[in-house]
């Protein structure tokens, strides 16, 4: 009976050890799976700051957020730009900015460069910061703003411009050199 008693004895307590050990480990992967999560998260915050410290925009962030972040401004819902030049190489430029979701696309066939997304929205708001024209403003003084603003040669086929302002009005422009 003795014998029982202690085989009974120590499997209950070799049963008691494992236990305890096992619980061990699951505490430290828990802390690590905490610890992972707290890193993920001050990440997440991090890039956010740095996103709005160097006025880059989130693929998800739209213009109107980043103003009321104190951030950057567009008046224009719609900016739709080509210029074409000699030798049909052309410049193109096509920004929307619907209530949530900002679209930005450049091809610049003079410099053989495609831009899209963030690297484009960073362009084209670049050069809206050097537009300081109006609905009313006279067409000479937009085209000559916006060839100035992306650093375009005046020397152009065609331009056609195409915007919708914050207030909803179509405004279309379009000038040949032939």
């Amino acid at each position: 009976m003795n014998n029982a008693k202690l085989l009974l004895t120590m499997t209950l307590m070799l049963g008691i050890l494992y236990a305890c050990n096992n619980d061990d480990k699951d505490e430290v992967v828990t802390e690590n799976q905490q610890n992972n999560q707290t890193d993920e998260v001050t990440e997440k915050i991090e890039n956010n700051t740095a996103l709005q410290a160097d006025e880059t925009m989130d693929p998800d962030q739209t213009v109107a957020d980043k103003t009321h972040n104190g951030g950057l401004s567009s008046k224009f819902i719609k900016f739709d730009l080509d210029v074409e030049y000699k030798n049909d190489v052309s410049f193109d430029v096509e920004y929307t900015n619907n209530q949530n979701k900002v679209t930005a696309e450049i091809e610049d066939e003079i410099n053989n460069v495609q831009l899209k997304g963030d690297e484009a929205n960073k362009r084209i708001v670049k050069a809206f910061e050097l537009l300081n024209f109006e609905e009313n403003t006279n067409d000479e003084e937009v085209r000559s703003q916006v060839l100035e603003a992306f650093n375009l040669d005046e020397n152009f086929k065609e331009f056609e411009l195409e915007i919708k302002f914050e207030t909803g009005n179509v405004k279309k422009y379009n000038f040949n050199n032939n």
